[in-house]
């Protein structure tokens, strides 16, 4: 099984790193991440749930978890802590240490499973042995920091998928943990088979708590709760204003609420700061469209070309509006791009159904409703609509950190 963390997540692997000339800041300690929270966001915050109901074990009750802006997500409790150490210890080098750790949150037979669903702090993670690849980064930088090494957290964007459900389509992000080991520096990835990442990025402690609650906002959002999404997301961006992933969930936000000004705001800041911005063109194409933009939607038309190619849920809003333009060729054009990007999706077949059977090419109608009918039986979606950023993988369009 594989890890998506919302998300998405490597930045380059220093521990500061050069912003205008100034180095940031990377890991902080327990007082320093409520000090630098409190300084952004305040010191007075209610402590509310999120509810989980989807867990491995059916038996189980929904998990409910207490949200604390002021305790960091990496921060162990003293049991969970005791745990840890009992597996790992002080002793040995820092390449034993390392592998110890490896071997106790990740190879032991109890290992924890994997639930894209699960965005949660290191001790529930702990608790529950299962979570997404945030909440199993939460837990092995907080694990690794307790047993002396020094960990942090690394958002990795060659690792983006797309997964639909209904009308929403999820950009699914990674996020990994970088260590430091005899002054140089090793990934620690939850995915069996890593990759080479080529798009790394070194996330601060507050950066990666800004795309935790992004995460946890986009799950209140698609739970209907809008406000305590609209109170996280506001959290997020106070503590990563630089994330395309908070501001394109932040313009979702405004959408569901019918302030379309303030959500084409949110959508351009995010396309503005994307390093690959055809991730967010959905969400403006659609906006656009919805108020009459018709010259902006000739515009990012033209942008496609300048960016590098991710979207496949871009292309197929774009064939089903030449479909309706009567643009046939220009339609199967773009559904060959979305093929080529996943072909997996049931939109593409269902789409090319609709424009073979208005050429009046039946053969290809039903070679495609044939795909058609089998993605559906095997994905269970065929979902084309509102972009969702997140890490792990999970419902809706929105975008979250995994």
């Amino acid at each position: 099984m594989r890890l998506w963390m919302l998300p998405v997540l490597l930045p380059a692997l220093l521990l500061l790193v050069s912003c205008a000339g100034a180095p940031k800041k990377v890991i902080y300690s327990a007082e320093e991440f409520r000090d630098e929270v409190a300084r952004r966001v305040g010191e007075d915050h209610p402590v509310f749930e999120v509810r989980f109901p989807e867990l491995h074990d059916g038996e189980r009750a929904p998990y409910r978890m207490a949200v604390n802006l002021l305790r960091p997500p990496f921060e162990l409790d003293t049991a969970s802590r005791e745990r840890i150490l009992d597996c790992v210890g002080f002793s040995g080098s820092e390449v034993v240490r390392l592998l110890q750790l490896r071997d106790c949150v990740i190879n032991r037979p109890s290992k924890i499973e994997y639930n894209g669903t699960l965005t949660i702090d290191a001790p529930a993670c702990l608790d529950l042995r299962e979570g997404n690849c945030f909440a199993l980064t939460n837990l092995f930088v907080g694990a690794a920091r307790d047993a002396g090494l020094r960990s942090y957290y690394v958002m990795v964007e060659d690792v983006i998928t797309n997964r639909s459900a209904g009308n929403r389509v999820f950009h699914i992000n990674h996020i990994v943990s970088g260590v430091v080991v005899n002054s140089g520096h090793r990934l620690v990835d939850f995915i069996p088979d890593p990759r080479q990442y080529h798009v790394r990025t070194t996330l601060s402690d507050i950066e990666a708590a800004g795309l935790y609650y992004n995460n946890l906002g986009a799950h209140l959002m698609l739970d209907g709760d809008l406000d305590g999404a609209a109170y996280l997301l506001g959290v997020a961006e106070q503590l990563y204003p630089g994330s395309y992933q908070v501001q394109n969930n932040l313009g979702l936000l405004h959408r569901r609420r019918g302030d379309l000004e303030a959500a084409e705001e949110s959508f351009e800041r995010a396309f503005g700061l994307a390093r690959f911005p055809d991730l967010v063109m959905g969400n403006l194409l659609n906006l656009y469209r919805e108020t009459g933009q018709a010259d902006r939607v000739d515009d990012l038309r033209r942008r496609l070309g300048r960016v590098t190619r991710r979207n496949p849920y871009l292309y197929i809003a774009l064939a089903r509006e030449s479909a309706a333009e009567q643009d046939f060729g220009e339609a199967l054009t773009l559904l060959g791009e979305a093929r080529r990007i996943n072909r997996r999706i049931p939109a593409i077949y269902a789409l090319e159904s609709e424009v073979w059977r208005a050429l009046e090419k039946p053969r290809k109608v039903r070679r495609a409703q044939k795909r058609l009918q089998r993605l559906i039986e095997l994905e269970g979606a065929s979902g084309e609509g509102e972009m969702v950023d997140g890490f792990g993988a999970g419902p809706g369009v929105e975008n979250r950190v995994e």
